[in-house]
């Protein structure tokens, strides 16, 4: 059984930790979208979460990608472990009747998907299809490209062909709507989130702005083969990202392209991209104004799980987060924001 209630809340009203911008006439029209109950905050019918393994054909390098979808589910869930993280759902549950919009997670630099387990949790319990790979060449077990094209070109052509790969699955077609597909990513992922809406990187900025505008860069031996270049997908309807990378690649005239709606969260205490370079830069930069988060009091690692016990003990980098922040609470705000935003731009009805 799952249920459905509405919450309306102005900007002004959202935790501290969260500080919304918006200019006078965006805020009026949140008011009075809350007030006849259009734009609302509101939690669609929460489900149980289905997750099925997936493995599919790598279309860079040949070979198998493996990766993890999670779904709205009739099933019955319990606690599952995927690597070292625990997920509530049930393994290889039917999914639900209908058909869901499909968002897909491109996980960070040297990461993996089950690293953003919360966001597939959360984002299929309010009703979305959550599909992440992980990113040949560039993950947690296989860096052997993370300096080079893994990063810079070759997500985006993963990206592609897990939507293709999902869209012709004899199974899980049938409960996703091609129509409504969004994209998320972290740091690295929101860099690849951007690619795939249509951005298209200045590689000669490896010795330009990528250089002289961040610190974490200089000495960095970034390598690029000039015949290859990123994968827009124009099925992609609308884009999340939180802590973008790699701005430095980018003006004006390169992000002219990405038209679709984006949401930007930026850390403000981020130890590991400075915002003022990459969050605050790509909300600058695009031509249709961002939506744009800044969350108080966080650093770099509060969008990937909340570590096990063990876990924090042995990689305190990415496991903690300054005093005062309670990292699953910004999780549950951010699943509120994020379903609400791919709601929106992807013009979903609720029950």
């Amino acid at each position: 059984m799952h249920h459905f209630k509405v919450r309306c809340i102005r900007a002004d009203l959202n935790p501290g930790w969260v500080r919304w911008h918006h200019n006078f006439r965006a805020f009026f029209c949140v008011l009075v979208m809350c007030a006849i109950g259009i734009w609302g905050k509101a939690e669609a019918a929460e489900w149980n979460v289905g997750v099925k393994r997936l493995t599919l054909h790598d279309p860079v390098v040949g070979g198998a990608m493996t990766g993890i979808v999670t779904y709205p589910t009739p099933a019955a869930s319990q606690r599952i472990t995927i690597g070292r993280f625990e997920i509530k759902a049930a393994q290889d549950g039917a999914p639900a009747e209908g058909r869901f919009p499909l968002v897909i997670v491109s996980h960070g630099t040297g990461g993996l998907p089950e690293m953003y387990l919360w966001l597939f949790e959360g984002l299929a319990m309010k009703g979305f299809i959550v599909a992440g790979v992980a990113h040949s060449g560039d993950n947690y077990n296989d860096r052997s490209g993370s300096l080079g094209d893994a990063l810079f070109v070759d997500r985006t052509r993963h990206v592609s062909a897990l939507i293709d790969f999902l869209v012709e699955n004899v199974t899980l077609s049938q409960a996703i709507d091609a129509r409504k597909i969004g994209i998320a990513g972290h740091s690295a992922g929101g860099y690849t989130a951007l690619l795939s809406a249509g951005g298209a990187p200045d590689f000669s900025q490896f010795a330009g702005r990528c250089r002289t505008n961040s610190e974490q860069n200089r000495g960095t031996r970034w390598t690029h083969d000039p015949a290859k270049s990123p994968v827009i997908d124009a099925r992609i309807r609308a884009a999340a990202v939180m802590a973008p990378a790699l701005a430095c690649l980018f003006d004006k005239e390169s992000l002219r392209d990405v038209s679709i709606p984006v949401r930007i969260y930026q850390a403000d205490l981020d130890e590991v991209l400075q915002p003022g370079f990459n969050a605050t830069y790509f909300s600058a930069l695009l031509a249709k104004a961002p939506e744009t988060a800044h969350v108080a009091n966080a650093g770099h690692f509060v969008f990937m799980n909340t570590c096990p016990f063990i876990m924090s003990m042995i990689a305190r980098q990415i496991c903690s987060d300054p005093s005062g922040t309670d990292r699953a609470e910004v999780h549950r705000y951010l699943i509120e924001e994020i379903a609400l935003f791919f709601r929106q731009n992807l013009d979903i009805q609720r029950p």
